[in-house]
């Protein structure tokens, strides 16, 4: 069964909202300093921007979830066809991807570079957290997707790990569903153990890509499952909402440092998360008046650019502030400035995202249909070459008795 028009409709919603989540956390954390906010008297406001800036990761976890579910699960309807599709697949993913992460690798290439050349000794630059992420030799894995596997995101683009992550697991899934298919014999097997060496080598990488490619799949399961687990959406939200709270409140923001705690974590806002999709797809009632709203696709067009090229942003304008009022003047217990510059930031970043979306991520089918014309021209020259073969005249050699 595909999935419903409310789903569709409610990830449009998540994708805009996740991005701005893990905007406006790394904008509030370097830029709104609240040290006493569990101690000291603060105007509700400062308690409510307190709050939403500590989804950063769940944000993460949910676009793997929409991730999942849209890619993986298209997979394994098409695994099932008698159709060929991994050729329109595999450049379908590598376009998606790539479109976006070279220009963004550039421009947060040149945002560091001028910030630390122009702002050394303010900002961020030489911040431990950095150290060695700005060696042009972090170049190749990066363009290979290797970030945040086996190497660092290049620069302070930290967020670039999840997609290194996101995409191989768009590798390995197609490969690890071969055997579903009606490809050759020998391509299904071959397939099948380039897909398990990936998975297993990368995942003994770190143990966030094993974990997180358990919820890139759950979000593919959810996309075929027959029935859902709880009939009501408004249920499902609920419990998705309360676990992504009590998960923000009990960690207070951070990634847990025992793994096993963020391990368990993660997975109880992917689940919750998978089972409102999973609500959605059956869901027979009135869709939700707010995500019909004409405000989310244009917002959700250009959420994987801003979610690419954020940081870099942000981290130049730490420095360009520190520059301007003092040095660690970021840092500060917050004054009316320091909230103008903050929301002058965010208005700025959403602004410069969209002008690199429309260059890169508005340009996507294009660029995908053009890959698809190159993929179908190949096959009807391979096509030709058959006809002529069998036009010739010439009699296949017979087969040997043990093959007959």
């Amino acid at each position: 069964m595909m999935h419903s028009v409310q789903v569709s409709r409610f990830i449009v919603v998540a994708r805009w909202v996740a991005a701005c989540a893990v905007l406006i956390a790394h904008a509030g954390s370097l830029f709104i300093s609240q040290p006493d906010i569990m101690t000291g008297p603060h105007g509700f406001g400062a308690y409510v921007w307190w709050f939403l800036t500590g989804f950063p990761h769940q944000a993460v976890i949910v676009f793997f979830v929409i991730s999942g579910f849209l890619v993986g699960g298209n997979v394994i309807a098409k695994s099932r066809g008698t159709e060929p599709f991994l050729a329109k697949y595999f450049a379908d993913r590598i376009v998606r991807i790539y479109l976006v992460l070279v220009p963004v690798i550039l421009l947060g290439w040149c945002l560091d570079s001028i910030g630390r050349h122009f702002l050394a000794g303010f900002g961020l630059y030489d911040s431990p957290m950095f150290a060695g992420s700005f060696d042009l030799g972090l170049l190749w894995p990066n363009l290979l997707n290797l970030q945040g596997i086996f190497f660092p995101s290049l620069g302070s683009n930290g967020p670039l790990w999840s997609l290194g992550c996101e995409f191989w697991y768009y590798i390995a899934w197609a490969l690890l569903l071969l055997p579903l298919t009606r490809t050759a014999p020998m391509l299904r097997v071959l397939g099948f153990i380039c897909g398990a060496a990936v998975a297993v080598s990368f995942s003994l990488s770190g143990l966030f890509f094993f974990v997180g490619g358990l919820i890139w799949i759950a979000g593919a399961l959810v996309r075929s499952m027959p029935r859902p687990l709880i009939r009501s959406k408004e249920l499902a939200l609920a419990i998705f909402l309360a676990v992504t709270a009590a998960v923000r409140l009990i960690s207070h923001g951070k990634i847990p440092s025992d793994p096993r705690w963020a391990a368990l974590a993660d997975a109880a806002v992917a689940l919750s998360f998978c089972n409102l999709l999973l609500s959605l797809r059956f869901s027979q009632s009135k869709e939700w008046v707010v995500c019909n709203w004409r405000m989310h696709k244009p917002l959700s067009d250009f959420s994987f650019s801003l979610y690419a090229c954020h940081l870099p942003i942000i981290v130049f304008a730490v420095a360009t502030a520190d520059y301007a009022f003092g040095a660690g003047w970021h840092a500060q217990s917050a004054t009316a400035l320091h909230w103008l510059v903050t929301f002058g930031l965010l208005g700025l970043t959403l602004c410069l995202a969209w002008l690199l979306s429309r260059a890169t991520e508005a340009r996507t089918d294009d660029v995908r249909l053009a890959a698809y014309r190159v993929i179908d021209l190949i096959a009807r020259r391979k096509a030709r070459v058959h006809v002529t073969a069998d036009e010739s005249g010439v009699e296949p050699e017979p087969l040997p008795a043990s093959a007959a």
